[in-house]
C-alpha cells in the first residue's frame, strides 16, 4: 500500500535464441494464458512456475493475432543470476517480458491486504513445491541457504537501489532510497513467511510438532506417553542440527566459492 507495486502483463517481448521457448515455437507478442490449466495473471506468476518445473513439460495456452492455440514447452535448468547477482540454479524457458505490458499499481487498504495473502500463499506454495521436488532429487540440495546466505542477500538488497544499473542512473537519491528500502522489506516478508512455513512441519521440537502431538491426544483421547515424546524430542534435534549445519556449510561453501 505505502510503495506500489510493478505488475507485468505475460506478454512475451523476446524469445532468447537457442532456447526451450524458440524450440517450442514461442514468438514475440504472444500472450501467455494459462500453464497446464493454470490461469496466468502477470509475467512473476509464469517466471515461478517456470523456475520451479526444470525438466518437466508444461502445456501453455496462448493467444497469438487474435487465436488462441496450445504450445508445449519443457524448461532447462540452468544456472543463472538472481535480481542481485547471485548465481542460482533454475528452470528457464528463455522468454524475456515485453517491457510496455508492466506498469506500476498502487493498492488501497482492500487491495493491499487482498495481494498480500495471494503472496504469502504463492511463497508457502513454492515453498512447498521446492522441497518436494528436493525430496524426489530434482532440485539441488546445494540451493538450500542459511544465516550467512539471509545476511548476503539483506546487505543486497538493501543496497540495491544504489546499484550501477544503467536502469537505477537517472534515479535521484530519494527514490534509490525507496528502491533499497522496498526490496529490504519484501526480503524480510518471503524469508518471515517461508520460515514460519517450516516452523509448522510436523517435526517434533518445532510448533508444527507440538500441534501433530496434541492431535494425537485429541483423536486418542490421553497424551502421547513421556518416553515416546522424549525420543520424539530427540530425533527432532537431531534432525534440526543436521539440517543447520547443511545449509552453514552451504553458506560457507558457497561465499568462498564467490571469492575465489
Amino acid at each position: 500500500m505505502t510503495f506500489g507495486n510493478v505488475v507485468g502483463e505475460p506478454k512475451v517481448g523476446s524469445v532468447q535464441a537457442g532456447s526451450a521457448a524458440e524450440a517450442a515455437g514461442f514468438q514475440p507478442g504472444d500472450v501467455i494464458l494459462s500453464a497446464n490449466g493454470k490461469k496466468l495473471e502477470t509475467f512473476s506468476d509464469l517466471s515461478l512456475l517456470i523456475r520451479l518445473n526444470s525438466g518437466e513439460t508444461l502445456r501453455f495456452e496462448v493467444e497469438r493475432a487474435g487465436e488462441t492455440l496450445e504450445i508445449e514447452a519443457t524448461p532447462r535448468r540452468q544456472i543463472i543470476q538472481d535480481a542481485f547477482g547471485n548465481d542460482a540454479e533454475m528452470g528457464v524457458l528463455g522468454i524475456v517480458g515485453d517491457e510496455k505490458a508492466f506498469h506500476f499499481v498502487r493498492y488501497g487498504p482492500l487491495d493491499a491486504l487482498k495481494g498480500a495473502v495471494n503472496q504469502v500463499w504463492q511463497i508457502i506454495h513454492s515453498t512447498g513445491k521446492f522441497l518436494g521436488r528436493l525430496i524426489l532429487g530434482k532440485e539441488n540440495a546445494d540451493q538450500l541457504g542459511g544465516p550467512i546466505k539471509m545476511a548476503q542477500y539483506a546487505g543486497q538488497s538493501a543496497l540495491s537501489g544504489f546499484d550501477s544499473d544503467e536502469q537505477l542512473g537517472s534515479l535521484d537519491l530519494l527514490t534509490r532510497l525507496k528502491v533499497s528500502l522496498a526490496n529490504f522489506i519484501n526480503l524480510a516478508g518471503l524469508v518471515s513467511v517461508s520460515i514460519g512455513f517450516l516452523n509448522l512441519l510436523p517435526i517434533p521440537v518445532l510448533d508444527g510438532g507440538h500441534l501433530m502431538f496434541y492431535a494425537y491426544e485429541a483423536a486418542a483421547g490421553k497424551p502421547l506417553g513421556p518416553r515416546a515424546q522424549a525420543i520424539g524430542f530427540r530425533m527432532g534435534i537431531v534432525l534440526l542440527a543436521s539440517f543447520m549445519l547443511f545449509v552453514t556449510w552451504n553458506d560457507i561453501s558457497g561465499f568462498f566459492a564467490v571469492k575465489s
